[in-house]
């Protein structure tokens, strides 16, 4: 049977196959995470917990030359194949900006997984692999640990501590 736009067929599995893309890309980055390790010079660090299944994500970040934007960022930590993903991600496409456009990336992946569709339009599209898990809310948590611990380095940088813990 050859599926027609009337019946929604067609568009049900362009969605399948989008999320099949998705769910392959975030098992990529988990099985071999960009931006794992420790930074031994770094400028900031900050660890974020999600007590309800245990994650634990650490960040360590140098900013570069133009002390408003990140330099290198790094990851340590236990997490799920999502957490890990977000993570993962995140190492790639932050270097380089300021703590405003890491704020806004933030914000913006915050409102994706709440099921703001629009967000992704806004979003690095790397980020929207996590487009799916709007509809699994116990999992949002996963996906915005690494962001949450990143954002707490930023403050602990601006209030002159290290190694805060959220």
């Amino acid at each position: 049977m050859i599926a027609s736009a009337e019946d929604g067929s067609s568009a049900d599995a362009d969605g399948a196959r989008q999320e099949a893309i998705y769910q392959e890309q975030i098992l990529a980055h988990f099985r071999r995470p960009h931006g794992r390790g420790v930074l031994t010079a770094a400028d900031t660090t900050a660890t974020a917990r999600n007590p309800l299944c245990g994650e634990e994500i650490a960040v360590s970040i140098t900013m570069a030359e133009d002390p408003m934007r990140i330099g290198v960022i790094r990851f340590v930590g236990e997490g799920c194949s999502l957490a890990t993903a977000s993570a993962s991600i995140m190492t790639d496409i932050v270097p380089g900006r300021t703590e405003r456009e890491i704020a806004q990336i933030a914000d913006r992946l915050r409102r994706l997984v709440s099921g703001e569709r629009e967000a992704s339009d806004l979003l690095p599209p790397p980020l929207r692999v996590f487009a799916p898990v709007a509809r699994v809310p116990a999992r949002r948590a996963c996906v915005l640990l690494p962001w949450d611990a990143l954002q707490a380095a930023l403050v602990a940088r601006l209030e002159g501590v290290t190694g805060r813990r959220t």
